[in-house]
């Protein structure tokens, strides 16, 4: 019912938003699988809205808004009808819950009252009934007046946007991220052997690459599980720079490659016995991989993807998995490997923290561990990147893609083209073919990482369905005679 939605979206310069992501305006900032405004357009209340953009910083009092607003619409000649709903919104004060957002906008459409959502004694949002004679809001009685401390978060700050972007995204292990002493956030999680081994691992770092990983404080238990204190790192993560188009740059493109081939040749190495490197190549790429089809074969998603592989040409995702092992098996029989890598264990975008001005990297989130336990062949770490660069599986995880079926019958993979996603292949590519490093392999190994991933992610079939779509193509580029190993 609500006719109008006048939008406070200038980002300021100031604002980390800006500096970090280049953006002007809050309406195209990516926090989640969708673009803010999108996020707004889609609210119920708002269907059939008009949306106005409003130039400039939004006034702290509900009056001024309102005041604003009604020289907006005159100057734009819209004719409005007395029964017309405004809705004026600063959105520097984003929604943690949407739920509750939608439902204020419900309230708006049920009173002719003038309504008025305050975060902090700030106007975040006023909403009334078109009237020709407004008089002073302040001397009116209002439907509404709320504190919405814990309901939005104030954007504008950095803190705030780190804290709400680290604690929203599907892939974190942990359970909260709350603000410690000053300069830290408090990591907590129910899973004690998770957050105790990831703990150990960033207390007992090796000299060498102390640098590209946050600070840590002590380990505290209590009755709901365990955390830690975590240094606050002033970045976002490379997925989420992608989503917001931030490598359309080239130099920034270029400073992240340099940044991560720092970080892999600062890697303290240790050589080994080509038995424990087999060893630990096939628990990482084929034990692992089995365990974990295994047991997807017990859940009733199974029989989508037996069909989708099919489609692909195999008789099921058994006999996919069975016949790409076989692969893995083949190359680490070949391979000679005498040297394992300090690594981090878990090295692709949404765990890379990277401030494209700085060119520097902070890596979060690690497997765990310590000691040996922290070295693994090269590939593990290579897989992981390829996982990211070449396959684009940020993307899968965001939702960025769409399964589209060919004139054979075959199932595809379509992942929506983000500027520099191909500058970022291409740069990676380039890295691997300076390095002297085996495109294919590292190909092979990512599409084992695809197939283990495949339970992870059973909250959503659509999301199982476009990983193993891309595990199947890696695996038809790769025994098919001359064809690309790379492209989307």
């Amino acid at each position: 019912m609500i006719s109008y939605v006048l939008l406070y979206d200038w980002l300021p310069d100031s604002f980390f938003l800006h500096h970090v992501l280049l953006l002007n305006r809050f309406t195209t900032l990516r926090l989640t699988q969708e673009g803010y405004g999108a996020m707004l357009e889609k609210q119920p209340c708002l269907a059939d809205a008009e949306f106005v953009s409003m130039s400039g910083a939004a006034p702290g009092s509900a009056r001024r808004m309102l005041e604003q607003g009604r020289k907006v619409l005159l100057d734009r000649n819209v004719d409005i009808k007395n029964s017309s709903r405004l809705l004026l919104f600063n959105m520097r004060y984003y929604p943690a819950d949407w739920a509750w957002f939608n439902h204020v906008l419900e309230k708006l459409n049920c009173t002719d009252l003038p309504l008025i959502v305050l975060h902090f004694g700030q106007a975040a949002l006023v909403g009334a009934c078109w009237n020709d004679s407004w008089e002073d809001i302040n001397g009116q009685e209002t439907a509404v007046i709320e504190n919405s401390h814990e309901r939005l978060v104030d954007i504008g700050r950095t803190d705030n946007v780190l804290q709400l972007v680290s604690g929203n995204f599907s892939l974190r292990y942990f359970n909260s991220l709350r603000f410690g002493r000053p300069g830290y956030f408090q990591k907590h999680s129910s899973d004690i052997r998770k957050i105790h081994m990831e703990h150990s691992f960033l207390s007992s770092l090796p000299s060498q690459v102390r640098p590209f990983f946050p600070i840590v404080g002590e380990m505290v238990e209590d009755v709901t599980g365990g955390g830690y204190e975590i240094e606050i790192i002033p970045a976002f993560d490379v997925a989420r720079l992608l989503l917001n188009g931030r490598f359309a740059e080239s130099q920034c493109v270029e400073n992240l490659m340099k940044a991560l081939e720092t970080y892999l040749d600062a890697c303290p190495r240790r050589k080994c016995m080509l038995q424990e490197y087999s060893a630990k190549m096939r628990a990482l790429f084929v034990v692992k991989t089995q365990e974990r089809m295994n047991a997807l074969a017990r859940l009733p998603v199974s029989a989508k993807l037996d069909l989708t592989c099919r489609l692909g040409g195999f008789d099921s995702l058994a006999h996919f998995t069975a016949e790409h092992l076989a692969l893995c098996e083949k190359s680490i029989a070949e391979d000679s490997g005498d040297e394992l890598v300090f690594s981090h264990g878990d090295l692709f975008f949404s765990n890379i923290l990277f401030d494209p001005l700085a060119g520097k990297i902070k890596l979060i989130d690690p497997r765990g561990g310590d000691g040996e336990a922290a070295f693994l062949p090269i590939w593990y770490d290579l897989a992981k990147l390829s996982h990211s660069f070449l396959g684009r599986y940020d993307m899968l995880v965001y939702g960025e893609f769409s399964i589209v079926m060919e004139n054979d019958l075959s199932l595809h993979v379509q992942i929506a083209d983000k500027p520099g996603a191909d500058s970022l292949e291409k740069r990676f590519i380039d890295f691997l073919g300076g390095k002297k490093i085996d495109l294919g392999k590292s190909r092979l190994f990512e599409a084992s990482l695809f197939l283990s991933m495949l339970p992870l992610h059973a909250d959503s079939p659509l999301r199982m369905q476009g990983q193993l779509l891309r595990a199947l193509d890696i695996h038809k580029r790769l025994t098919t005679p001359g064809a690309s190993l790379y492209g989307v």
